[in-house]
């Protein structure tokens, strides 16, 4: 018996091989998270706490 994660996991990579707007929307957020990343690691001083300032929601929960 697969996990429900598992499950939900598997429809969504589905999801995106049947719905090209779906990948798309989905590379073009793993390329800003990146790039977020990078940009962070340049310009953040060390010791920097998260604060609202810079938080980035991951989904809508966070909001």
């Amino acid at each position: 018996m697969e996990p429900i994660a598992g499950k939900a996991a598997a429809e969504c990579q589905g999801n995106f091989k049947t719905n090209p707007l779906a990948e798309k929307l989905r590379q073009q957020r793993l390329v800003e998270e990146a790039d977020y990343k990078s940009t962070t690691e340049l310009f953040v001083k060390k010791g920097d706490e998260k604060t609202l300032d810079n938080f980035i929601p991951k989904s809508e929960s966070d909001l």
